[in-house]
């Protein structure tokens, strides 16, 4: 899980949010409060919906990725499978390949798995098309991530959740803090 990272790579600046909260609400003084008031009391979200957010993500599994991109009101722009294959080594070490769970870290079953999965891959003779099919979920990807406010507090809101995938949970957490440095920090505590 500790190669998992996230960079936020692009906020809405804050500008924006106040003079859209402005236009229905022009007999109030603009600002950052009105914005939490409106958007989180009143729950008149769609003004957060002016909010963006640009992710980059690094090494989340592809049944991680699976999970993320039931987030229907979000972009994702994800590496080419069939690239990555183009660039596998075998002298890596499996996991920079694949996510390993903090459970099986330790289990030699798991790592033997993991690394005849990366040998399978890397000596099969298909065109990487083909090779596609037989990754394994735990193989790690990259992708480009872009949500709105209003959409990334429900992701949070599921996400962070106690029943929801380690792995996604640990996602969410890395692109909390990511945002907690930025203005949009205040809205999402």
């Amino acid at each position: 899980m500790n190669k998992i990272k996230v960079n936020l790579l692009h906020v809405t600046p804050e500008i924006v949010v106040i003079k859209a909260v402005s236009k229905p609400y022009a007999t109030e003084k603009a600002n950052r409060e009105l914005v939490k008031k409106v958007g989180l009391i009143y729950k008149h979200q769609s003004v957060l919906e002016h909010i963006t957010m640009n992710f980059e993500i690094l090494g989340i599994s592809r049944l991680c990725l699976q999970e993320l991109v039931r987030h229907r009101i979000a972009s994702y722009t994800v590496e080419s499978t069939r690239f990555t294959l183009q660039k596998l080594d075998i002298e890596k070490h499996f996991s920079e390949y694949f996510v390993i769970p903090h459970e099986l870290k330790d289990n030699n079953a798991y790592k033997n798995y993991c690394e005849k999965r990366l040998h399978s891959l890397y000596y099969n003779q298909n065109k990487n098309d083909v090779k596609k099919y037989f990754l394994p979920e735990n193989f790690r990807t990259n992708l480009i991530m872009s949500i709105n406010l209003r959409a990334f507090l429900n992701f949070l809101e599921l996400r962070e959740a106690s029943g929801a995938h380690f792995e996604i949970k640990h996602l969410a957490n890395l692109m909390r803090t990511e945002i907690e440095s930025t203005y949009i920090g205040e809205l999402i505590k």
